[in-house]
């Protein structure tokens, strides 16, 4: 690939790799990522599973090579284009952040696996440091327009989102509502098709409106309905 710049949101295995692949591109790293993924965290394997050693070599390598730039929190890299430190499932986790025609969009991988992580206040699994990752919820908040700017790191709405907006020029309208504090009951509005739906519907989004708010421990998205021209989950 001819890339020139490739962003590092953190070194998790399933976050970098594949350098041979950019022979031309300059990383982009946070120097607290590099400073935890090679220190004395790994000794212990809670921490160090989420790593794999030939990927933190392949960036040390990098880093001679002059190919590496790090980041001591928050930067500007060009007009519109940021990359905000956050912590939280990592030492040095990063997102991105870019302005386009709709407005700045955040790309937050890791910062919130699902959008249900964010809207609930429920952290991940895998942490290095709980409150910072709460704490990330909110930043991810209060850089983007709203939450149908901000794409998850593992959310597979995400790619269904896109689909809808993009395959359906009838939809009114496509996007996200949450309320931040309090309980913080989620609700996804995803809209497509005609009008005429939404009667033949009522009971099937009642009922998954129901399913989904009693449900104590969601640990992955529902699916979609997609014939329904509106349908409304609540987490």
């Amino acid at each position: 690939m001819q890339s020139k710049t490739s962003f590092l949101t953190h070194l998790h295995y399933d976050h970098v790799g594949n350098f041979d692949r950019f022979p031309k591109a300059r990383f982009h790293l946070q120097e607290r990522e590099l400073a935890y993924a090679t220190g004395r965290y790994m000794q212990y394997p809670r921490l160090a599973h989420s790593f794999e050693v030939e990927d933190i070599c392949g960036i040390v390598r990098l880093n001679y090579a002059r190919r590496v730039m790090f980041y001591n929190g928050d930067a500007e890299l060009a007009p519109g284009l940021t990359v905000h430190a956050v912590g939280g499932h990592s030492a040095g986790l990063q997102f991105v952040r870019v302005r386009t025609r709709r407005g700045f969009v955040v790309l937050a991988s890791d910062v919130t696996h699902f959008y249900e992580n964010m809207a609930s206040g429920r952290p991940f699994t895998t942490a290095f440091h709980i409150g910072k990752m709460l704490e990330g919820y909110d930043r991810l908040l209060a850089l983007a327009p709203d939450e149908s700017h901000i794409v998850p790191g593992h959310d597979p709405l995400v790619m269904k989102l896109i689909r809808l907006r993009a395959g359906n020029s009838r939809a009114s309208r496509c996007g996200l509502t949450c309320r931040h504090r309090g309980p913080r009951p989620f609700v996804l509005t995803i809209c497509r098709g005609s009008s005429r739906y939404r009667d033949d519907l009522d009971g099937k989004q009642n009922a998954f409106e129901e399913r989904y708010t009693c449900r104590a421990a969601l640990t992955s998205p529902p699916q979609l309905l997609e014939s329904a021209s509106a349908v409304r989950f609540r987490f």
